[in-house]
């Protein structure tokens, strides 16, 4: 809650690793130290507060020569965070030559009519259906609500703007955990 004391900290911690991740206080809330921590002189700010749903106070810098990734501290939009940022950046720091996120194409399974100014990415299965492959949100409107998180294996990227997806439609799907992919013939 005390921005010298966090910068302290996160100093002291940057000495020791390559890249570090956290999460929580990148909001904007009376505690949300890291947030501050953007307008600071010794940072190279990479990003603040992400176009996308959830997660948007994701944060990326460089600090001593080190990168920095502040994920959001809602648990669903950390989980999305470190697929989209962190799990990028090691593989990038590891040497890997591809480096890019695991998106696939499958069906709506139900249609999601939503409006969002941002990118949404709704968590969920997927399932074979007679050779097809479809996505199912588990619907649960909370990023913070952990009881679908263990279900989940993907996140359905619905785009910004217009009035969501109509079941059916294919929408880009990433992948985050091994895909049982049930088949529902």
């Amino acid at each position: 809650d005390d921005l010298a004391k966090a910068k302290t900290i996160i100093g002291e911690h940057l000495q020791e690793v390559d890249l570090l991740v956290s999460s929580g206080g990148v909001s904007v809330g009376d505690f949300d130290v890291i947030a501050s921590l953007v307008d600071e002189p010794e940072v190279d700010l990479l990003f603040n507060k992400v176009a996308m749903r959830p997660g948007k106070p994701t944060t990326g810098l460089i600090l001593h020569g080190k990168p920095y990734i502040a994920l959001s501290g809602n648990p669903g939009a950390c989980f999305l965070g470190y697929e989209l940022f962190v799990h990028l950046a090691i593989q990038k720091m590891s040497g890997m030559r591809q480096v890019g996120l695991r998106l696939i194409k499958a069906k709506l399974d139900v249609a999601y009519t939503k409006p969002c100014p941002y990118p949404r990415y709704l968590r969920g299965r997927l399932l074979d259906r007679e050779g097809e492959l479809f996505a199912r949100p588990d619907f649960n409107e909370k990023a913070g609500n952990l009881g679908t998180l263990k279900d989940s294996e993907c996140f359905m990227i619905i785009p910004a703007g217009g009035s969501g997806k109509q079941a059916g439609e294919l929408v880009h799907v990433l992948t985050h955990a091994m895909p049982s992919w049930r088949n529902e013939g």
